[in-house]
């Protein structure tokens, strides 16, 4: 898939990794509100760059676990630990709890992961990527941030992401590129390119009345159901309410906020009168139980035996 708006970022990304097959590499660093499309972005450069790449992620339940990133980044290039002095294979090693130690030096460590990377990097340039850079633990952090400090010395390129009110001033000390928002027209696109036709579902005023289920065979889900989209708005159990970060509209505020009142319930799915482009998952439709007027239906389960 093409990402669509993000040509500013790519060309950015683009000229890190010619720099590491020149020899001299260097560190990006993405930064921006959740969900902006970091991750997405990460996901291109790797499919793209066609650099051999190691890849890891900071996970919020692991950041106390010491050098839990880092085994996942270097687990890949393990094997060249005898390529390295054996005093700095030791110092991985017991870093990864591979042998015991009596006792750990981070600053040795650092230099260990830096050396090894080094020596990988040797036979063919390299890519390394770690996403959520803040829930990443401090032990990790602190030889990834070691090496993005060192990698323009070296055929590597790092690319690290974060969530923007997460950066430390030690993260920021790296190069960093803002992820914005998409433009309208470039969201536009997206939503017109991602919606369903009309193929998989009863919707986008095709017709007005429901048709039987299955009628859209398409739009059928890996487990056979039917009707996923289209036909009718499904109740959920969820009282519709603000997302984090809510803010009405200026020109319109009691859109809407009103609605927040634990009365009214969030709907899925769409009718036959739900046009193409509201079809997708972040739409939310949300009436109250009572009221007669909508496109509204139900599903039945029945146990199929083979």
């Amino acid at each position: 898939m093409v990402l669509v708006g993000r040509d500013r970022e790519l060309s950015v990304l683009d000229d890190l990794v010619v720099a590491a097959r020149s020899g001299s590499g260097g560190t990006v660093l993405l930064h921006g509100e959740p969900g902006i499309g970091k991750t997405a972005l990460l996901d291109e450069l790797v499919g793209r760059s066609e650099l051999r790449t190691v890849r890891a992620c900071g996970y919020e339940s692991e950041v106390e676990l010491p050098f839990a990133t880092l085994a996942d980044l270097i687990r890949p290039v393990l094997d060249r630990l005898v390529d390295i002095p054996a005093a700095q294979a030791d110092a991985i090693t017991s870093a990864l709890g591979l042998q015991r130690a009596a006792s750990l030096d981070s600053a040795s460590i650092d230099v260990a992961v830096v050396n090894l990377l080094r020596v990988v990097a040797q036979n063919e340039p390299l890519l390394v990527v770690v996403d959520d850079l803040p829930w990443v633990d401090t032990g990790s952090q602190s030889a990834i941030l070691r090496l993005a400090r060192r990698a323009v010395t070296l055929p590597v390129a790092v690319v690290l992401a974060a969530r923007r009110e997460d950066l430390t001033a030690s993260m920021a000390q790296s190069p960093c590129l803002a992820v914005e928002p998409l433009s309208v027209d470039d969201a536009a696109a997206i939503i017109r390119a991602d919606a369903p036709d009309a193929a998989r579902g009863n919707f986008d005023f095709t017709g007005w009345e429901p048709v039987p289920a299955g009628s859209r065979p398409a739009g059928a889900s890996a487990w056979g159901v039917h009707d996923l989209v289209g036909n009718g708005w499904e109740w959920t159990a969820t009282a519709f309410g603000p997302f984090p970060g809510f803010e009405p509209m200026v020109s319109y505020p009691e859109y809407s906020a009103d609605f927040f009142d634990g009365q009214h319930y969030v709907m899925k799915g769409a009718s036959p009168a739900t046009a193409r482009e509201l079809v997708r998952r972040s739409f939310r439709n949300w009436f109250r139980p009572n009221y007669p007027y909508v496109y509204a239906t139900f599903r039945t389960v029945s146990r199929l035996d083979r």
